[in-house]
């Protein structure tokens, strides 16, 4: 036993069980897989327990229930609003047990963002191929771009952690845009402190969605720490979208 954990398994989808190896247990977790292959579309984007975490979710036992799921991709999760908490791991290899572990005990803090949206149901998204030849008709409008202003389960980069985080600007931003001249729009985004100047600088974007990242930055913070950063290419930035 790790960390003088004892384990009390119910290897099947019997709900019952399921409750009977609960009774004794400070906090259940449920696991829920989806199976998949190359080449071929799922079925369906419900989990291979899709039925047993919904009568489980239900039937809640009277301790926290934490759902652990593996995913190809993006899965229906109509059963979540009954459970304590959900864990999602895409095709992590080899380390994907002590991955688990990791995080279920509080070594790792999960940080991941969602590369995707998570859907309501199965109609809002683009339906399988059938046959071996698939004529896309959506173009980009597939995918999280698809279900922009849509209700979904849960959007695209949603992502909770162990810890809070707040976020606020250093230097307050404003934008300026300026009429379409030629088919373009011109939009300038700089700081309101004008001790705080760069050189501008031209970007050219094809614009692909109503969402379109400019920057990333990553930082690691130890506890009440602040840090500020930049993100995009600097204080002064030219943007033209065609």
């Amino acid at each position: 036993s790790r960390r003088n954990v004892d384990l009390v398994v119910s290897p099947n989808d019997s709900v019952d069980a399921a409750i009977a190896a609960a009774a004794t247990a400070d906090v259940v977790v449920a696991c829920g897989g989806a199976t998949s292959t190359e080449s071929i579309d799922r079925d369906s984007l419900k989990l291979d327990q899709h039925d047993f975490l919904t009568q489980l979710a239900m039937v809640k036992p009277p301790k926290p229930l934490v759902v652990l799921v593996m995913a190809p991709g993006a899965v229906l999760t109509d059963w979540a609003s009954g459970v304590d908490a959900v864990a999602l791991m895409f095709l992590a290899g080899q380390e994907t047990g002590n991955a688990w572990a990791d995080v279920l005990l509080g070594e790792v803090s999960p940080s991941g963002k969602l590369p995707l949206t998570l859907p309501l149901s199965e109609a809002d998204v683009t339906p399988p191929c059938e046959g071996a030849r698939c004529v896309y008709t959506e173009g980009l409008h597939v995918g999280w771009r698809g279900l922009v202003d849509k209700p979904v389960a849960f959007p695209f980069g949603h992502g909770l952690s162990y810890a809070r985080f707040e976020y606020e600007w250093a230097i307050p931003l404003w934008v300026e845009r300026a009429p379409l001249n030629g088919g373009r729009r011109r939009a300038r985004v700089q700081t309101a402190d004008p001790a705080v100047r760069a050189s501008a600088r031209a970007e050219t974007a094809v614009r692909s969605g109503a969402r379109q990242g400019a920057g990333l930055r990553r930082r690691r913070l130890s506890d009440d720490e602040d840090e500020g950063d930049e993100v995009g290419g600097g204080d002064d930035d030219d943007w033209r979208v065609r």
